[in-house]
């Protein structure tokens, strides 16, 4: 049973434990618009890589209309996301999970590839500032997900083996990046990929959100206990 060993848990950020991905489109609706940009709505098809990745791709598909650096334009896009963070909410159950690890004694961390300065920004403005274990971010790596390396770093500093662990993930490039890093997952349908798209990927369980994972946590848990 995968709970038995459980001594902590890894959460994704973006789509997972937090409903940002409108927010996303959003802020690069207003970046377009500010250069004068009509976009390609491929690319929305992309969150599922990651912020960075999607950024990387939209500044390649139109740096020349930009007239901007790579790093310019990333501050551009920063300023528009931290204008629009007090809109970004919890996914269904998640903050309920979260209180139910913590009293369980679980060691939480967040693994994203989102920046240090939105993800510490976020959290803070969701009441979670100093709640977990370990943050991983897309500035404590030089690789993001899908190499293994934020989930590795992410075990490292909690000093946890991965068949201790459990990873929460949205998408695919999440998922196949705890896999590498030999930890199980249990995906979540609330970010960016669809159930299909994810089935083949040797997840744990698919659970529709986190509110549903809560109900497997405490069934599964109870029984354990007893």
């Amino acid at each position: 049973m995968l709970l038995n060993r459980l001594k902590g848990v890894f959460i994704d950020l973006d789509g997972t434990l937090i409903d940002s991905l409108q927010v996303y489109r959003k802020a690069y609706e207003e970046l377009f618009k500010k250069f004068g940009i009509v976009p390609d709505d491929r690319f929305y098809k992309n969150f599922g890589e990651g912020p960075v990745e999607l950024a990387n791709k939209i500044y390649s598909a139109y740096k020349d209309k930009l007239n901007i650096s790579f790093e310019e334009f990333l501050k551009v896009r920063e300023s528009i996301l931290d204008s629009l963070i007090s809109e970004i909410k919890f996914t269904p159950g998640a903050k309920e999970f979260l209180i139910y690890l913590k009293d369980k004694g679980f060691k939480i961390g967040i693994v994203t590839s989102s920046s240090r300065s939105f993800t510490e920004k976020v959290l803070d403005n969701l009441g979670l500032k100093g709640f977990f274990d370990v943050v991983i971010t897309s500035d404590d790596v030089k690789n993001l997900k899908p190499d293994p390396e934020p989930y590795i770093l992410a075990l490292n500093r909690l000093k946890l083996l991965p068949d201790e662990c459990l990873a929460i993930e949205d998408s695919i490039y999440g998922i196949i990046s705890a896999k590498n890093a030999g930890i199980n997952v249990i995906a979540v349908l609330t970010g960016a990929n669809t159930k299909k798209e994810i089935k083949n990927l040797g997840v744990y369980k698919i659970m529709k959100n986190l509110k549903d994972l809560l109900k497997f946590f405490k069934d599964n848990l109870e029984v354990k206990d007893q």
